[in-house]
């Protein structure tokens, strides 16, 4: 279990509590039950990725090697200026055309690519690509959203092995991948959760912090925690499907 990029970094801390706390067999369970069927940042992704960029690239390289210069002929031949908006989009065709722009370019690209199709077998690769992607909207949105219900899932087998709520914030910060969720979790000494996420509210919704907040108040903690893990996984998916119809209809 201590291999890293193998198996996720916080799942040596649950197990090794649940074997003191005789309570193994229960925390696998959940975690099976938590754990994502597939990776949406591996083969998926790239395939599409692949698939609008082969579409992609030779079509607008078509257009503005062979169609838009006919207007720029006809245009100057009439004596006329061709719009902004063309010109902005033949320039950079016109510079990738040149070797020294367009060798490195489609090497870049290739290494990129390459990079994704590794990400599908290489966690800590695909981990990479995670922090990227979560500065582009719309996967932003999607990746804050799994990372809260990472969060309360973790928080929520913590509570129910009893760890106390550092122990707690300490296991969910190893559980997820960006780093401003990592550092928001960690280095917490709090009497209750509800109080570090609160202190965070960009990072964490509403409703997880009103559920955190309603769990500790009614005693029932593990319970509101799952429930929100398992409301923000599925506001996730909803995130997911919207954006793979979007790049499937565009591929």
């Amino acid at each position: 279990m201590e291999r890293v990029g193998v198996f996720p970094a916080h799942w040596s801390s649950l197990l090794k509590a649940a074997e003191q706390r005789g309570a193994l067999v229960e925390v696998l369970d959940q975690l099976e039950a938590g754990r994502s069927p597939s990776s949406w940042f591996t083969f998926w992704f790239v395939m599409r990725v692949l698939l609008l960029f082969s579409l992609l690239t030779p079509t607008v390289g078509f257009m503005t090697t062979y169609i838009l210069p006919t207007f720029v002929f006809l245009f100057e031949g009439m004596s006329l200026k061709l719009p902004t908006s063309t010109q902005m989009l033949i320039a950079p065709f016109r510079l990738v055309r040149e070797p020294l722009i367009g060798l490195p370019i489609t090497l870049f690209c290739g290494a990129t690519l390459l990079l994704w199709f590794l990400a599908s077998f290489k966690p800590a690769i695909s981990n990479r690509f995670r922090v990227f992607f979560a500065h582009i909207p719309p996967f932003r949105g999607v990746l804050c959203l799994e990372e809260q219900a990472v969060t309360a899932g973790a928080l929520a087998t913590g509570v129910r092995l009893g760890l106390s709520s550092a122990e707690s914030l300490e296991i969910a910060a190893a559980a997820v991948t960006l780093p401003e969720y990592k550092a928001a979790l960690s280095g917490n000494s709090p009497s209750d959760l509800s109080g570090v996420l609160n202190r965070h509210p960009d990072f964490f919704q509403a409703p997880l912090r009103w559920l955190t907040s309603q769990g500790e108040a009614s005693g029932n903690l593990d319970e509101a925690l799952a429930a929100a893990a398992h409301h923000l996984s599925e506001l996730a998916d909803s995130q997911k499907g919207r954006i793979a119809v979007g790049m499937e209809t565009a591929a």
